[in-house]
């Protein structure tokens, strides 16, 4: 997988992170979900579409620093 964008946040003393690969093998995008440095595993996002899921890490990060 390639690492194609990074969206960050800090919010109060939490750092939030949404990374977006590439799954050539799967012909997909992965945005995955830091908090603090470790990954919320059950805060992923799979799409066949680059903006669609540009557009989700925005919302990942906007709704993860909401209910921080």
């Amino acid at each position: 997988m390639k690492l194609i964008s990074q969206t960050q946040a800090t919010v109060d003393n939490n750092d939030f992170l949404v990374k977006v690969y590439k799954d050539s093998e799967w012909n997909e995008y992965i945005c995955r979900l830091f908090i603090n440095g470790t990954e919320n595993k059950d805060a992923s996002y799979h799409t066949d579409d680059k903006l669609d899921a540009l557009d989700a890490a925005t919302a990942m990060i906007r709704f993860a620093s909401v209910i921080a």
